[in-house]
C-alpha cells in the first residue's frame, strides 16, 4: 500500500496542467522481497538487500534514472544498495533530516519498526535528539505496522491508536513527531497533531523538486 500511496503522492504534489506534464513512474511490486526487520535480525540485511539490488536492477532495463524506496527501514542498508547499482536512490531518511531543520525541531519522536529503532539510522544527526516509545509502547507501535500489512484493520481505530502514541511522545518533551514506517504514512491525513513529519511526502516531494530541474523516469520498487 505504500507505494500506491506514495505514486498518489507524486500525483499529487506535481504542478501539471495536463496529463502530459506528469511524471513517468514504473512501479515494481516485489513480494518477494523479505521482511526486512526480520532479515536485519536474522542475517543483518543481507537477504533484502540482495533482492532489492535485483530489483533495482529489472528496473533499470527500463531506462529509469531515478530510484525511491518507500520503506524507511531498508535505508539501514541504503549506502550498500547504493553503491551496488549506478541510478541515484533519493534517501528517505536525508529528506526527512532536511525537513526537521526547516521545523526547528531538536527533539524529535519517532514511531518504526523494530529494525529502524534498533539501527538508529534516525539518530545520526548530532542536532536532533530522537525520542522512541518504552518496550510496550513500541509492541503497539509493532502491531499497528503489521495489521496494517495484512489488511486487518478499522482505520478509525488505528488512527485513534496512532494518536496516543504521538501524545505519549510529545508528553516526553518531543517537538515533532516521524512517521519512520511507510504504512504508518498512510494514517498522516488522519491524525491529529499538526508536529508530525511523514517521509513518504517528503520522498515524493523531493522527487517531484529533482524532476523540474532535471527530467527524469522516477521509479519506486
Amino acid at each position: 500500500m505504500a507505494g500506491v500511496a506514495l505514486q498518489q503522492l507524486i500525483i499529487e504534489n506535481t504542478p501539471a496542467p495536463r496529463d502530459q506534464d506528469h511524471i513517468e513512474v514504473v512501479c515494481f511490486t516485489n513480494p518477494r522481497i523479505p521482511d526486512r526487520t526480520k532479515s536485519l535480525k536474522e542475517d543483518r540485511g543481507e537477504k533484502f538487500t540482495k533482492a532489492i539490488v535485483d530489483s533495482i536492477q529489472i528496473l533499470q532495463k527500463t531506462g529509469v534514472n531515478c530510484i525511491l524506496m518507500p520503506c524507511n527501514t531498508a535505508h539501514v542498508r541504503f549506502d550498500q544498495i547504493q553503491k551496488a547499482v549506478p541510478i541515484p536512490i533519493i534517501n528517505i531518511i536525508d529528506a526527512t533530516f532536511r525537513e526537521l531543520r526547516g521545523l526547528n525541531a531538536l527533539t524529535v519522536g519517532l514511531l518504526a519498526t523494530n529494525g529502524t529503532i534498533n539501527s538508529k539510522i534516525f539518530d545520526n544527526s548530532k542536532n536532533v535528539k530522537i525520542i522512541t516509545p518504552t518496550s510496550q509502547e513500541q509492541k503497539k507501535v509493532t502491531k499497528i505496522i503489521y495489521q496494517i500489512k495484512s489488511g486487518k484493520y478499522d482505520n478509525k481505530q488505528i488512527a485513534s491508536s496512532i494518536d496516543s502514541l504521538i501524545e505519549k511522545l510529545t508528553a516526553r518533551g518531543a517537538e515533532a513527531i516521524i512517521l519512520g514506517c511507510t504504512e504508518l504514512s498512510l494514517y498522516f491525513p488522519l491524525l491529529k497533531s499538526n508536529r508530525v513529519v511523514d517521509p513518504l511526502t517528503l520522498l515524493a516531494k523531493e522527487a517531484v523538486d529533482m524532476a523540474r530541474t532535471t527530467r527524469f523516469s522516477a521509479v519506486q520498487w
